[in-house]
């Protein structure tokens, strides 16, 4: 047992050096995801008594990773100034607590799986790393976004719910699975898209009196942890829901394409852990220490599952104008709860009468399981080094700013750029030449690969820019003047030249000076 929780310590090591490789200050995350930097400046001004002023999200993962900043050391030797250093250290947090949420998922499902600790460890080594196979899922490691957080949350939630299901007169088992629902709507509100799905587990045929005063008390549950872990933001209801309902004016009528675009997402996101949840519930049998089922068993048929996919039912009849593949992770993992469930089912023990025959099993089972953790490590590896790869061009860009900065002049920037936090710094979502002339910039800073280039770059914009940017045709005007050249005319009479750099340029900055 010590030998393989030091395998599994050092593989959670491993990771843990790769996310100090590439933590940041809050400039540099930013140029290279938007929202992570605003995740950065969020993370900086949670407490766990306070609001962050954040509605898109929850405080919880910002709480905790706040937390984790406390005693977390220096990530680099740059010598940052403090300002800077605790910016890369709230970074360096946001992104721990991101894997060890991975780590949480797949304990979650090695559990549903056995209740041998020993193997428990095995499975979290195997299935951990193969949630990160698909780039998206290791480019949030390195990004900070809550969402890896709610779906670990949505999965223990999920397999509280179904133990919940077995007997949900258990005052235990009904206020665990509240609670963890509560974590999980205190992260994101997107969580509700699964909460009718406990009416199935909490209904017992013809108690229908009985089953309205569980799913009572289970929601009254919910929302007071809902309450107290996020005190006192989540007692803005109002702001809560209106930033949720802000989000449908990206939302239209379903087509079928758009329809199987949300699955298609789904699996392709879920089949490698499905593979490896296969490989180790083969693997399994092969073990009499498993023989008491770690999964409860329900009292109905097989409604929970249609229940449990509800969620992600719901999603897949709206159709957004932009798809982004982390909508679909708590979905995603919430059907591998589902699948470990189903696998705790299997039992072909009794079968196995010979050391050979449980030897065959386990062979086959890693023979399933272990493929999919070298392609895993190597994806993720290729995630880090494209991101890395930019950094330097990044503090580049971010130096030429602060010297400007520190003469006394303005700037002007697009999004997905390094800009220094000064107030003669100012990113623009929609610049025109009126705002450009207004603010009068000695320099500006512009990412035509990542921002501008969705104005320029074709005959007519996107429809979601066209919703996001109500003044569009006067910005479109606006970038047009600079996109692929190296001289542009503004408005106010000034010529700009482009800075010829090629580290810059290839990672999208453009620097322009009068």
């Amino acid at each position: 047992m010590l030998l393989l929780g030091l395998l599994l310590l050092s593989q959670v090591a491993a990771f843990v050096g790769r996310i100090a490789l590439i933590s940041s200050h809050q400039a540099i995350v930013e140029a290279m995801d938007n929202d992570a930097g605003e995740g950065v400046k969020v993370g900086q001004r949670s407490h766990w008594v306070n609001d962050n002023g954040f509605r898109y999200y929850g405080p919880l993962y910002y709480r905790i990773a706040q937390t984790l900043s406390w005693t977390s050391f220096s990530t680099g030797a740059e010598n940052l100034p403090p300002a800077l250093e605790n910016e890369k250290a709230v970074h360096f947090s946001l992104m721990l607590l991101s894997l060890l949420s991975v780590y949480g998922l797949a304990w979650v499902l090695a559990s549903l799986l056995t209740r041998d600790h020993l193997l428990k460890m095995l499975g979290v080594m195997l299935i951990a790393p193969a949630c990160l196979l698909n780039p998206i899922w290791s480019q949030f490691l390195f990004t900070v976004h809550p969402d890896l957080f709610l779906a670990f949350l949505c999965a223990a939630a999920m397999a509280a719910s179904l133990r919940m299901a077995a007997d949900p007169d258990d005052a235990f088992r009904w206020k665990w699975a509240a609670f963890w629902w509560g974590l999980t709507l205190s992260t994101k509100l997107s969580a509700l898209f699964l909460m009718p799905a406990q009416l199935v587990f909490l209904w017992k045929k013809g108690d229908g009196r009985g089953t309205f005063e569980r799913c009572k008390r289970f929601t009254w549950f919910t929302l007071a942890v809902y309450l107290i872990v996020g005190f006192p933001q989540n007692f803005d209801f109002y702001g809560n829901i209106r930033s949720l309902a802000g989000l449908s004016r990206y939302s239209h009528s379903p087509t079928w394409e758009s329809f199987f675009d949300w699955w298609r997402l789904w699996g392709v996101q879920a089949w490698a852990p499905l593979m490896t949840l296969l490989g180790f519930a083969v693997f399994l049998q092969a073990f009499p220490a498993v023989a008491e089922r770690a999964a409860p068993s329900l009292r109905r048929s097989w409604w929970w599952i249609p229940a449990a996919l509800s969620g992600m039912l719901l999603l897949s009849v709206r159709r957004l104008i932009l798809i982004h593949d982390y909508y679909v992770f708590p979905f995603v993992a919430v059907a591998w709860v589902l699948a470990a469930w189903l696998f705790s089912r299997w039992s072909f023990r009794p079968a196995l009468h010979s050391p050979w025959a449980r030897g065959l099993v386990m062979l086959v089972g890693l023979a399933i399981a272990l493929p999919m953790i070298p392609p895993s490590l190597q994806a993720n590896q290729r995630v880090l080094a494209r991101m890395r790869s930019c950094q330097p061009a990044f503090e580049k860009a971010f130096d030429i700013m602060s010297k400007v900065v520190d003469r006394g002049g303005k700037v002007l920037v697009t999004p997905y750029t390094p800009r220094p936090l000064s107030p003669l710094t100012k990113v623009h979502w929609e610049i025109t030449d009126e705002r450009m002339t207004e603010f009068a910039p000695s320099l500006m800073v512009m990412n035509p690969i990542r921002y501008y280039g969705r104005f320029t770059d074709g005959d007519d914009v996107s429809e979601y820019v066209k919703t996001n940017n109500k003044e569009w045709p006067q910005v479109q005007a606006f970038y047009r003047r600079f996109a692929h050249r190296n001289e542009a005319q503004t408005a106010d009479g000034r010529t700009w030249k482009k800075l010829q750099d090629e580290e810059l340029l290839r990672c999208g900055i453009e620097v322009w000076e009068p």
